[in-house]
């Protein structure tokens, strides 16, 4: 059973390090921080590993780009980027299909939540809902930045705005060369950088989840998430009467650092009045730390 429980809190990792390859135009299934959780899967990707080149290939083609390519996406020029879904092209003309991974990983971990209502151990209603709106909202998540990543600045603004920004570019020496001589040439280097650097700034934004410095830390956002798993399933489910009846519990703090079962056995009526006096003692205490702020403000103001 415990087994089955961390098979099933590795598919909500594998789903969010799916997220992120499908994101970046990254159809292979063999990278090192997804491959070991989805490995026993039977996927499209896969099955279509076997024709396909390996991640760090894949990986490697997008790093290692030219100097010109390199300068050129620096500087903001689109015809120096390189397209993200090359290789979705490639094979699609190879006849191969990957599939969507993400959808396929939920698909799984639907069927393990199935598996759990069938077996009684999701046996309360509302839990077999939160669970349930959980997988919608994870389904929901994915779908909305596929959106982003799908709705572009429409092809007609690119293009106008490019034009705009080239010919205000173009026509900027012979405006500043009658009034600054020689000085117009640094001064349109200057004007130009920061107007072609205005113009990418668009561009750079309709894609959040690039591996650019500007981009989304998916990396750091799937590292945490793991993290997090990691402590939650490193210790079992807390009962409830083994940390109420903790002799370090103060049910009263700050008014009382009693335990709880000193304030266990007491009358009902003594402990709802302890309550409006802990309410009485926290207004007095922020009334001080009012009052010594009032103090200390004066005395600073007549020095």
């Amino acid at each position: 059973m415990l087994m089955r429980y961390s098979s099933a809190i590795n598919l909500i990792l594998a789903f969010c390090q799916a997220v992120k390859h499908k994101l970046r135009h990254e159809i292979e299934a063999d990278y090192k921080d997804l491959e070991p959780l989805i490995d026993h899967l039977d996927t499209f990707a896969k099955r279509a590993r076997e024709l396909d080149r390996s991640a760090s290939e894949h990986n490697f083609g997008l790093s290692h780009r030219s100097k010109f390519q390199t300068w050129g996406e620096h500087l903001g020029l689109p015809f120096c980027e390189s397209n993200p879904q090359k290789s979705i092209k490639v094979a699609r003309k190879q006849g191969k299909h990957h599939g969507n991974l993400p959808f396929e990983i939920m698909n799984y971990l639907s069927a393990y939540f199935e598996h759990c209502i069938q077996n009684t151990t999701l046996k309360s209603p509302c839990w077999q809902s939160q669970v349930s709106s959980s997988v919608m909202l994870m389904v929901d998540a994915y779908g909305g930045c596929e959106r982003v990543l799908s709705t572009p600045l429409p092809v007609a603004y690119n293009i106008a705005i490019s034009q705009i920004t080239w010919l205000y570019v173009l026509v900027l020496p012979f405006q500043l060369c009658a009034k600054l001589s020689w000085s117009a040439i640094p001064g349109t280097i200057v004007a130009a950088y920061i107007i072609l650097g205005i113009a990418a700034i668009g561009r750079e934004i309709e894609n959040p989840f690039g591996r650019d410095v500007n981009d989304l830390d998916l990396d750091l956002y799937c590292t945490s998430l793991q993290m997090d798993l990691n402590v939650l399933t490193s210790s079992p489910p807390p009962k409830a009467g083994g940390w109420l009846n903790a002799p370090a519990n103060a049910p009263l703090w700050p008014y009382s650092l009693s335990s709880y079962d000193s304030w266990r056995v007491r009358p009902e009526e003594q402990i709802r009045r302890a309550l409006v006096e802990r309410v009485d003692h926290q207004s007095a205490k922020v009334a001080d730390m009012e009052d010594s702020a009032k103090r200390v403000e004066g005395h600073h103001g007549d020095v």
